[in-house]
């Protein structure tokens, strides 16, 4: 029986066309990997990367970019590249192997909403994704770019698509279209900690669960934007100083969309003005601000992200907005404006301050105030820094 048996050989294996060419000349290709458990390598020409543009222009960006060149161009378009054909690792020749390249990362992440940018599958930030370098060549994983993960993106898109094409017909401009989807977005996206973060993906919960964290609410707000053909792009900051010896684990990290209207670059932050609690707040707060009113005290790609500069809407509802409170001229006009509404029978007047206010900048301001002061008033003045920037209130009681 034994001497019948067909003789056992080790079948010889099959190598990729292209695997010589690149151990020959590894700076000419990016290997890319499809699976961790079974290898299955596949060698692009890196011209052939660079060239490559995205499946999906409707919905992704390219502000960051447009800002990148040499080896940064090349990994930016490496992560490009992987995602949208669920490629979970990619090996790519650098000449610069002292570089760190971690902001390409954050970069490629806030030009598309197909990519949260704080926490994966591991409870990690895109900041951990495991690199190595082997010699002259930067390996990558990139476990979010699954085949699952990508399913999920995908009919996050399609409804996205859905709720573009059933926005009503009475918002005709492009500003009020971006008005309708920034409060689709806050009334039908609900706030939550997630419990785990094993299998969290933030867009798809924003759009078809209705439950996320910030990633979820700006890659949401990104995504209809985009689909409507604004020009805009997310951005990342914290509450702490990072270029100083803070830990990312103690800073409280935030994301919410830059979007371009008219020329100009405002803020859009959606998960905040889903939870307008405070008293002084106003309806659409959060919707289209300037530079000044951010409170994070690192962004990260602050070099290149969008500036924000236009202050004419910070303060849609304010009485008055004005540049400071200790200008002569200022404190004039704050007190024709008090004078006028008190007549009118508004005892409140609310006043925009495109400056923070110090005690010095109070006591001031109270000081040139006296000699425009009615008598027959009491005059009580507080104020609220949102960035750098201030919103005062003035209340008039009746002596």
């Amino acid at each position: 029986f034994l001497e019948n048996l067909p003789e056992f050989t080790i079948p010889e294996p099959v190598e990729h066309p292209l695997k010589q060419a690149y151990k020959e000349q590894p700076n000419v290709y990016v290997s890319f990997t499809q699976t961790h458990q079974q290898p299955n390598e596949v060698y692009v020409p890196v011209e052939e990367v660079l060239a490559y543009q995205t499946q999906y222009p409707d919905c992704n960006g390219t502000w960051y970019r447009d800002q990148l060149q040499g080896e940064d161009l090349l990994i930016y378009q490496c992560y490009l590249y992987a995602m949208e054909h669920c490629y979970l690792s990619f090996l790519v020749y650098v000449e610069d192997n002292d570089r760190e390249f971690d902001y390409i990362r954050e970069a490629f992440s806030m030009d598309t909403p197909l990519l949260e940018q704080n926490i994966n599958q591991r409870g990690e930030s895109i900041s951990d994704w495991p690199t190595n370098y082997w010699g002259e060549r930067l390996l990558i994983s990139a476990e979010q770019f699954s085949v699952k993960r990508w399913e999920k993106r995908m009919e996050a898109l399609e409804k996205g698509r859905q709720i573009v094409a059933e926005i009503p017909v009475e918002y005709s401009t492009q500003l009020q279209k971006m008005e309708y989807l920034y409060r689709y977005v806050c009334d039908h996206v609900e706030y939550v900690e997630y419990e785990s973060m094993r299998d969290e993906d933030y867009l798809y919960d924003a759009v078809m669960k209705g439950q996320t964290i910030c990633d979820g609410y700006s890659n949401m707000l990104m995504l209809l934007f985009r689909l409507i053909g604004v020009e805009c792009c997310e951005l990342s900051g914290y509450d702490v100083d990072l270029s100083s010896d803070e830990e990312y684990e103690d800073a409280g990290g935030h994301t919410w969309v830059a979007a371009k209207v008219e020329e100009q670059w405002y803020h859009f932050d959606a998960t905040f003005g889903d939870n307008e609690s405070n008293e002084w707040a106003w309806d659409g707060m959060y919707f289209g601000f300037s530079d000044l009113r951010l409170d994070k005290k690192f962004l990260e790609c602050e070099e290149m992200r969008p500036p924000c500069t236009d202050t004419s809407r910070d303060f849609p509802t304010a009485d008055l907005v004005v540049e400071n409170i200790t200008e002569g001229a200022n404190v004039k006009k704050i007190a024709r404006m008090v004078e006028k509404r008190m007549k009118d029978g508004c005892l409140e007047t609310t006043i925009g301050v495109h400056s923070q206010v110090t005690e010095d900048d109070h006591d001031t301001m109270i000081k040139k105030y006296q000699k425009y002061a009615t008598d027959a008033y009491r005059l009580e003045f507080s104020y609220i820094e949102i960035g750098s920037s201030t919103l005062m209130f003035i209340t008039a009681t009746k002596e």
